[in-house]
């Protein structure tokens, strides 16, 4: 990735997040310690965090159809951000904080 394209991201990222990168990993980092000490409210209290989450890979997957040429790029990516978003929405269903989505 260019230099241009990793600022896009970060900004984009910003944008849609309203947190920068190194906001996001450090709030991930604190929801992990938590978690990992038994304290699953706080998957309850970060709801909007994850929802934004979820909505910033569902962004990018579109914009991955339309920017990505190769088949099997496009199939791989594509597989590994539906695999991030399968994994927030699993974690909002176990931890009780959503029913479906």
């Amino acid at each position: 990735m260019n230099v241009f394209e990793r600022q896009w991201v970060l900004r984009d990222f910003k944008k849609v997040m309203s947190l920068s990168a190194e906001q996001a990993l450090d709030k991930l980092k604190s929801i992990n310690k938590n978690m990992q000490s038994g304290n699953l409210a706080v998957v309850s209290t970060e709801k909007a965090f994850f929802i934004k989450l979820t909505e910033y890979w569902k962004r990018q997957l579109k914009l991955l159809q339309g920017y990505e040429k190769n088949k099997d790029k496009l199939n791989e990516n594509t597989q590994i951000i539906n695999g991030w978003i399968m994994d927030i929405n699993h974690v909002l269903i176990q931890t009780g904080v959503v029913e479906n989505l």
